[in-house]
């Protein structure tokens, strides 16, 4: 991370999920996020009232940062990444 994403190595504020994608042992991808804060319109849209999302955002994912790294010439990793990903999350 801390020579490849433009952020760098920087953590998540609060909870926080992150997932290496893997070729056999060596490291392709990585994909991690938190939950943020407080988002005006996706509160209500969910319905929660005003106490619950203090107590229901470690159920929200938010994706921050995906790094694919670049010597890996492998077709359709960020594809592939993603969606296995988004399958453990359910």
């Amino acid at each position: 991370m801390a020579t490849h994403h433009y952020v760098g190595v920087r953590g998540f504020v609060g909870e926080s999920l992150g997932y290496v994608a893997c070729v056999d042992t060596d490291w392709v991808a990585w994909v991690g996020g938190a939950a943020a804060w407080m988002v005006r319109v996706r509160d209500p849209w969910i319905g929660w009232s005003r106490p619950q999302p203090g107590a229901r955002r470690k159920f929200v994912v938010n994706h921050a940062r995906f790094l694919m790294l670049p010597d890996v010439p492998l077709p359709n990793l960020a594809s592939q990444t993603l969606a296995q990903t988004a399958q453990r999350l359910r």
